[in-house]
């Protein structure tokens, strides 16, 4: 799985963010955690993001693993094993840049 790091992104960038609505830990663990099921509300925003932030592209072939990974609600999220771990009304530390043009970041 190839992954592209930048290392700085300097300008305002249009992203949707995940605000948590529902979230329910669970009380046996799972793999060595306790899994969180959330529910999240995306809305748009503009964000500036610091110099060590990762963007991950999606024109690669296994792009699905992103998605998998990163997307709060999917089942074997990092949100849902807590290794991001979230709470109501939390705004969830990813974003997602929707726009096809590609970001100028180096």
């Amino acid at each position: 799985m190839t992954f592209r790091c930048y290392s700085s992104v300097k300008i305002p960038v249009p992203v949707e963010s995940y605000k948590v609505t529902e979230n329910k830990v669970s009380a046996v663990q799972e793999n060595g955690h306790y899994t969180n099921d959330v529910i999240t509300e995306v809305t748009p925003k503009t964000m500036t993001f610091p110099a060590d932030s990762y963007i991950f592209s999606m024109a690669q072939p296994n792009a699905n693993y992103i998605a998998l990974a990163f997307e709060p609600e999917s089942v074997d999220s990092y949100v849902s094993f807590n290794f991001i771990p979230v709470e109501k009304g939390a705004e969830v530390p990813i974003y997602r840049y929707i726009l096809e043009k590609p970001l100028d970041a180096k």
